[in-house]
C-alpha cells in the first residue's frame, strides 16, 4: 500500500509542475486570453496589400495571413481580435464601408501567433505571416505517414486518435496534406459526436478551399451540421429543415502486394503476401436524428502458405443520435479507448447529456481478441459507466470510470480512475489514472503536457507508468498450454491463478521530453530524450521470468530543411543513439521527398546504424531505398517502394552476412 501511496504521491507532484508550466505560459501571454475569439478579414489577395483602416479606441491591429486556398497561395488582411460578436460586428459595419467583401471569421490556428503578441503589445502591423515557416516540424514524408496513421485510426473508429494527429499536420504538417487533414479532422470530429467543433472546421475548411471536388463534400457535410445547430424555437429555421433527410455513402478500398527476400550467409527466404481491407460508411441525417453505420475489414493472403491466409472484421456497428444531440447508442463491433475500456469491443455504448456539462456513458459488451477478432468472445464480458464533466473554462474537461469485467465466471479486471484535458492556445494538459481495485495495483498513470511558445517553438513532457500488459486475469494464460482460464481452473485455484497472472505481468516506466524549434526560415530542429525502465518477472507456472532492464535511455536530433536540393522538397537529417541494458547504438538517417509537380512525388533515403552488444558482437547495417507515388485523381493514388539492406554481425558470436530486399506496391481509393 505504502508502494501506491508514492506512485499516487509522484503523479501528483508531475502534475502540479506541468499544470504549473501551462498556467506560467498563459499567464505570460494574457490572463485574459481565452475571451478573444473574433477576427475581421478584410480582403483576400493575390499580393499583399497594404490596406487603410482607421485605427480604433480599441487598439486593433492589422495584420496579413499568407494561406492556401484552391491550390493557390493567398494574402489574407485582417483586423483583430474581439471578444464578443457584438463588438466585432460593429466594426465590420464600419469596415464594409470601405471594404464591402470583408467578413466575420474567428481565430484560426494562423491567427494564434498575431494573437500571442498582441497580448504582449508588440507591434504587428508591419509583419505578414506565412503558413509555411511555421509549419517545418514536419516534412512530406514524414507528415504522409501520419496521415496513414490517422485514417486507420479512423477506419478503426478511434476517432480522438484520428483528431490529434490532423490536428498535428494542420498546424505542423507540410502543405500538400493540410488540405486533406483540415477535411478529414472535421470528419472525424463529425463522427466522435462533437458537432460544434466539426461546424468549425468544415466552415474553415471552406474558407480556405472554397471550390472543387473536397469542398461539395463538405458542403454537403455542413448542411447537416447546421441542422443540428438549428434552434428549435425559431419557427422559421424549422421550417427550413422540416422533414429533410440527408443520406451520404463513402468507402475506400486497399490494395498492397510485397515482396521480402533476405538471404543470411548460404540460407535464402522468400516472402510475399496480398493485404487488403476496405470500409463501408453510411449516414442518414434529419432534423430529428442521426444515424451512422459503418464496416470495415481487412484481409492477408499469404503467398507462400495458405495456412497464413486471415481476414478480420474490424468493426461493424450501427450508431443513433437524436437532434440536437442529447442521447446516443452504438451498437456492435466498435473500438472504444474512454472510461476504462481496453480498445476493440463487441457490445454497447450508450451516453446521455444530464446537462450541459455533464453527460453520464454506459458501455457493455465483449472484449475483441485482435487476432481472433471473427469470434465473440461469450466467455469474457464486462460492464462499465462513467461520467463526462465540462468544459469549465472553456478548456477544462474531466471524466471519471468504473468498470468490471468477467471471464470464465471469475474476476478479470475491476478498475476506476479518471481523466483531466486541459486545451489553449498555451498548450495541452492530460492525464489518465486507472486503478485496479480487484488486484489493488495502479494499471497506469499517464501524464502528457504540450507547451507552445509562438513561432518560439513548442515542447512536449511525457510521464508514462504502468502494467504491461493491463493486469487482467487472462495474463495468466501466457505461457500456459491453456486456451481459457475455466480449463485453468482444472489445474490451480482461483488465488493461485491470481498470482501467476501477476507474475506475468511487468511495470513499464517512461518519461521523455521532446522539442522543436525553428532554426530559420527553412529549417526546423527536433530533439528529444526518453528513459524507459522495464521491471523483471519471476519464474512461476513453468514460466521462465524476465530480468528487469533497468533505466535504458535514449537520444534524437533531427534538422528538417524545405527547398534544400531543389525547389519543393523536403530534406530530413537525424541522428539517434541508444544507451540499453545489453547493447548501445547509434544511427545516421537521410531523406529526400520531391515534389515533381502535383502528380508525382519522389521519396529517397538512406539509414545506417552501429550497434555493439555486451556480448561482444558488433552489428552494422546500411539501408537504401526509394519510393514514388502518384496522385491519378482525388480518389485514387497509387504508390511503391523498395528497400535494400546490407548488414553483417561480427565479433563473440558466428559471423553473419544478410542481404535483404523489400518491395511494397499498392492502391488506395477513396469513394
Amino acid at each position: 500500500m505504502l508502494h501506491e501511496v508514492r506512485l499516487f504521491w509522484n503523479a501528483f507532484l508531475i502534475t502540479a509542475a506541468l499544470l504549473g508550466l501551462l498556467f506560467f505560459e498563459s499567464v505570460s501571454a494574457n490572463e485574459n486570453q481565452v475571451d478573444y475569439r473574433y477576427v475581421i478579414n478584410v480582403i483576400d489577395s493575390n499580393r499583399n496589400e497594404k490596406i487603410n483602416i482607421e485605427n480604433h479606441s480599441y487598439k486593433s491591429i492589422i495584420y496579413t495571413v499568407k494561406v492556401e486556398i484552391d491550390g493557390r497561395k493567398k494574402y489574407r488582411a485582417r483586423i483583430g481580435f474581439f471578444n464578443s460578436r457584438k463588438e466585432a460586428l460593429q466594426v465590420l459595419s464600419e469596415t464594409k464601408k470601405k471594404y464591402p467583401g470583408a467578413w466575420l471569421d474567428t481565430v484560426k490556428k494562423y491567427d494564434q501567433l498575431y494573437l500571442g503578441k498582441w497580448y504582449s503589445g508588440r507591434d504587428m502591423r508591419s509583419e505578414s505571416a506565412s503558413l509555411k515557416n511555421t509549419s517545418l516540424l514536419m516534412d512530406k514524408k514524414e507528415t504522409d505517414k501520419i496521415m496513414e496513421m490517422a485514417r486507420k485510426h479512423i477506419v478503426d473508429h478511434e476517432y480522438e486518435d484520428a483528431i490529434k494527429l490532423y490536428t498535428r499536420i494542420i498546424s505542423r504538417g507540410h502543405e500538400d496534406f493540410k488540405q486533406d487533414a483540415q477535411e478529414y479532422l472535421a470528419v472525424s470530429r463529425e463522427k466522435n459526436g462533437q458537432y460544434a467543433h466539426a461546424k468549425a472546421e468544415y466552415l474553415e475548411y471552406l474558407r480556405l478551399y472554397p471550390t472543387g471536388e473536397g469542398a461539395d463534400r463538405v458542403k454537403m457535410r455542413l448542411d447537416s451540421m447546421l441542422l443540428a445547430s438549428a434552434p428549435p424555437r425559431r419557427k422559421l429555421e424549422q421550417k427550413k429543415i422540416n422533414d429533410s433527410v440527408l443520406w451520404s455513402n463513402s468507402g475506400y478500398v486497399t490494395e498492397f502486394y510485397r515482396y521480402d527476400k533476405l538471404r543470411e550467409n548460404t540460407t535464402t527466404v522468400e516472402k510475399s503476401s496480398s493485404a487488403s481491407s476496405m470500409g463501408l460508411f453510411s449516414r442518414r441525417r434529419s432534423d430529428a436524428s442521426d444515424m451512422k453505420m459503418q464496416m470495415t475489414g481487412d484481409y492477408l493472403l499469404d503467398l507462400n502458405n495458405p495456412d497464413g491466409n486471415r481476414g478480420r472484421l474490424t468493426s461493424l456497428f450501427v450508431d443513433y443520435a437524436n437532434r440536437p444531440k442529447t442521447a446516443s447508442i452504438r451498437l456492435g463491433r466498435q473500438s472504444q479507448t474512454r472510461s476504462g475500456v481496453l480498445g476493440r469491443m463487441d457490445g454497447i455504448w450508450a451516453d446521455y447529456q444530464l446537462h450541459p456539462q455533464w453527460k453520464i456513458n454506459l458501455v457493455a459488451g465483449h472484449p475483441v481478441n485482435y487476432f481472433e477478432s471473427n469470434q465473440v468472445q461469450e466467455n469474457s464480458s464486462f460492464f462499465g459507466y462513467s461520467l463526462d464533466i465540462g468544459p469549465f473554462n472553456q478548456y477544462w474537461d474531466f471524466n471519471l470510470f468504473k468498470i468490471e469485467q468477467q471471464v470464465d465466471g471469475v474476476k478479470d479486471r475491476e478498475a476506476t480512475g479518471g481523466e483531466i484535458r486541459y486545451i489553449s492556445p498555451a498548450g495541452v494538459f492530460f492525464t489518465l489514472v486507472d486503478y485496479d481495485t480487484y488486484y489493488e495495483e495502479l494499471n497506469k498513470v499517464y501524464v502528457v503536457s504540450t507547451m507552445r511558445f509562438g513561432e518560439r517553438g513548442t515542447l512536449n513532457l511525457i510521464y508514462d507508468r504502468g502494467k504491461a500488459p493491463y493486469m487482467l486475469t487472462t495474463n495468466a494464460l501466457q505461457g500456459q498450454p491453456y486456451q481459457s482460464i475455466d480449463k485453468m481452473k482444472t489445474i490451480y485455484s482461483e488465488n493461485e491463478i491470481k498470482q501467476i497472472a501477476r507474475d506475468r505481468t511487468s511495470e513499464i516506466t517512461t518519461s521523455s521530453i521532446s522539442g522543436s524549434f525553428p532554426v530559420s526560415k527553412d529549417y526546423m530542429m527536433n530533439l528529444d530524450m526518453t528513459i524507459t525502465d522495464i521491471s523483471g518477472t519471476p519464474t512461476s507456472a513453468g514460466v521462465i521470468g524476465t530480468e528487469p532492464t533497468g533505466n535504458e535511455y535514449y537520444y534524437g536530433v533531427q534538422l528538417i530543411g524545405n527547398d534544400v536540393l531543389f525547389k519543393r522538397d523536403t530534406v530530413l537529417f537525424g541522428v539517434r543513439y541508444t544507451d540499453g541494458s545489453t547493447y548501445q547504438k547509434v544511427s545516421y538517417s537521410a531523406s529526400d521527398s520531391m515534389m515533381l509537380n502535383n502528380k508525382w512525388r519522389v521519396n529517397a533515403g538512406l539509414y545506417y546504424e552501429l550497434t555493439n552488444q555486451t556480448n561482444g558482437a558488433k552489428i552494422t547495417a546500411i539501408k537504401p531505398s526509394c519510393g514514388l507515388v502518384y496522385q491519378y485523381s482525388k480518389a485514387l493514388h497509387l504508390e511503391t517502394d523498395i528497400l535494400y539492406e546490407n548488414s553483417s554481425v561480427t565479433g563473440d558470436t558466428l559471423p553473419i552476412e544478410r542481404q535483404g530486399t523489400s518491395f511494397n506496391a499498392g492502391m488506395t481509393y477513396d469513394f
